[in-house]
């Protein structure tokens, strides 16, 4: 494989297979060692957003849990990672769909949120004074259903300069959180997962 300048491999057919069944392999292992204990829950967290983080080569990977029903949801962030601080418990408001109905309504429609230039785009633009403070310019944001029913997201943000993510990049992640929610499917306990970070941490 080859990596273009913003670190992520471009695939042809038959690597994109080879990606898919790797992290399979390591989604199952994790899982397994989640249940039988040798992994906790944080610990969990912390390697699937890891090697994401690994694979984009962005400056954060979150992962948000969606509560609620249609219409009156929210995204509750349950794991964060970073380039330079690695994981972490920083604070990060839940996001209500009644605010962001837009992003929400892409996310469930489309599974995708792709934004070269988080700014200025129409989509984001109730986050901007957030996206602005935390300097965050791109994110590539999919979502992933669990037995059929919209269950979370993985979002990929860029700080610092504005990200033109690339059809590789997108295929992989999109990829990626359907195998993690086969795992989550699978795994006896998965409510567990749904557990936000404290709630101490989480309010700012």
């Amino acid at each position: 494989m080859c990596r273009n300048s913003t670190g992520v491999f471009r695939q042809n057919g038959r690597s994109s297979i080879v990606q898919t069944a790797a992290a399979d392999s390591l989604l199952r292992g994790w899982r397994d060692d989640l249940l039988s204990g040798r992994l906790s829950l944080a610990g969990f967290r912390q390697v699937v957003t890891a090697h994401v983080l690994s694979q984009i080569r962005c400056s954060e990977v979150s992962i948000w849990h969606f509560t609620g029903p249609v219409g009156q949801r929210r995204l509750v962030c349950v794991a964060a990672n970073d380039q330079v601080g690695g994981w972490h418990e920083r604070p990060y408001d839940d996001l209500l769909e009644s605010q962001f109905g837009e992003y929400f309504d892409e996310l469930s429609r489309t599974r995708i949120v792709r934004s070269d230039d988080a700014w200025a785009d129409p989509r984001l633009a109730g986050f901007r004074d957030t996206l602005v403070e935390r300097d965050v310019r791109a994110l590539l944001d999919v979502s992933f259903a669990v037995n059929g029913h919209i269950y979370g997201v993985i979002c990929c943000e860029q700080t610092g300069h504005t990200r033109n993510w690339t059809p590789a990049e997108t295929q992989w992640l999109r990829r990626f959180a359907t195998a993690l929610s086969t795992q989550i499917a699978r795994a006896r306990g998965a409510d567990q997962w749904e557990k936000p970070l404290p709630a101490a941490v989480m309010v700012r």
